[in-house]
């Protein structure tokens, strides 16, 4: 008989044993569905918690800090400062593909519109590439350029919140002018933002008060002294500079500046996604692996069933010994059967775990809707776990349809025959 022979064989006889067929098939059937979906959430929950640190905190940024060699026993910081010729000895390594992001805090105070309404905010003086890292998005107009360092432009971005309450509901607030509380000074709105978190989540309400954003370079002359003085500096690569790259120019420039007693202290946003990612598949891998035991106690109960269709079969067998069958084709035909309901039992698991996912990730996305959480969850098929279980499942039929089907093969005619 050909391998086609023998597949059509198969189907037909586990085609008259509907009901044991789908009851074999359980224990395999919940074992892979188990794996499929831990596989699928343990991918989907990397996929969603780098998508949403990204919204977060997009970009390739980088963080280089000098701090006390006892900071992680004292908390204690570093007295010294990461200065503009470090800065800028650190940014020319790259010829511009990396750039500093400088966030200055101002002090609390009031904003007021061209109506003289009034709104509390906290002032913040930044460069231009900050806005990746201020967990907010632009919504009207532009945010700060480097023109707007370069001149100490008298350009500012309010929250949205605050641009309703100075301008009103609806009134677009680009090119007007307003004016900051305690200082004698004008400015002209060039954007508005939305923050990506929402504020009740950070235990904030609608009355407390939203960042500003000016120029750094204003900052520091709104207040008459250099603000910058601080022993931690942000960086924004562009994706192309790989983190490797980034640490490497950051201990080739700033050991130099580093006194005795203190420590350079670098950090990569990308290699903590990838932190991430590898604790997440850890943790799945693991977790799969117990789950897939229960593929084992599957194997055993296709054994069992497949012994049992020995003995009911018995004079089958001894007919077709009787009829020139062989033990090789007596062999492949029963390790065929096994391997069949191992596959479909493989296919039903496959279609079923990736049902229970679905199911899972609509019902995360409903949570956090009403938590009001900023999460998008991103369903991950893993391909790789979906072939693991075809080919494993393949192996299980073989494996435990060996012996039935070698005690099959071994059976005498005349005692197969005489059979009852």
């Amino acid at each position: 008989m050909s391998i086609t022979e023998h597949i059509i064989s198969a189907w037909r006889c586990l085609s008259s044993s509907k009901m044991r067929t789908f009851l074999t098939t359980l224990g395999i059937i919940v074992g892979i569905s188990s794996v499929i979906l831990i596989n699928t959430i343990g991918s989907t929950l990397g996929k969603t918690v780098r998508a949403t640190m990204n919204g977060f905190m997009s970009g390739n940024q980088f963080i280089v800090a000098i701090l006390k060699e006892d900071y992680m026993e004292t908390g204690e910081l570093s007295g010294t400062a990461i200065t503009d010729e470090m800065m800028q000895a650190f940014e020319d390594e790259f010829n511009g593909k990396v750039r500093r992001m400088v966030i200055l805090q101002g002090e609390l105070t009031t904003l007021a519109g061209t109506e003289k309404k009034e709104g509390n905010i906290n002032l913040c003086g930044v460069s231009e590439n900050t806005i990746q890292s201020l967990g907010a998005e632009i919504e009207l107009g532009r945010y700060i350029s480097a023109e707007d360092t370069v001149k100490a432009a008298s350009s500012i971005v309010i929250c949205n919140q605050t641009a309703e309450i100075i301008f009103g509901k609806g009134v677009d607030p680009i090119g007007k002018q307003v004016t900051l509380g305690g200082y004698n000074t004008t400015l002209t709105v060039v954007g508005t933002y939305k923050p990506l978190i929402d504020p009740s989540l950070l235990g904030m309400s609608d009355e407390d008060p939203q960042t500003a954003i000016i120029p750094y370079s204003y900052l520091e002359n709104l207040v008459g002294t250099d603000m910058y003085t601080s022993n931690q500096v942000y960086f924004i690569a562009d994706d192309e500079v790989s983190s490797e790259e980034l640490k490497n120019a950051a201990e080739e420039v700033f050991p130099k500046y580093v006194p005795e007693g203190e420590m350079l202290y670098t950090e990569s946003l990308n290699e903590d996604l990838e932190q991430i990612d590898s604790f997440v598949d850890i943790i799945t891998k693991i977790i799969a692996a117990i789950a897939a035991v229960s593929l084992v106690v599957g194997g055993i109960g296709v054994m069992n069933i497949m012994l049992v269709s020995v003995t009911e079969r018995t004079m089958e067998i001894g007919v077709r010994k009787a009829m020139g069958a062989d033990n090789k084709s007596i062999r492949t035909q029963f390790i065929t059967e096994s391997i069949m309901i191992s596959l479909i039992g493989s296919a039903i698991g496959i279609v079923l775990g990736l049902i229970e996912a679905k199911l899972v990730a609509m019902f995360a996305v409903k949570l956090t809707s009403k938590m009001n959480l900023p999460i998008s969850v991103d369903l991950g098929i893993p391909v790789g776990a979906i072939i693991g279980s075809v080919i494993f499942s393949f192996v299980v039929g073989l494996v435990f349809g060996v012996y039935p089907a070698d005690k099959a093969a071994k059976m005498e005619v005349v005692d197969a025959l005489r059979y009852e």
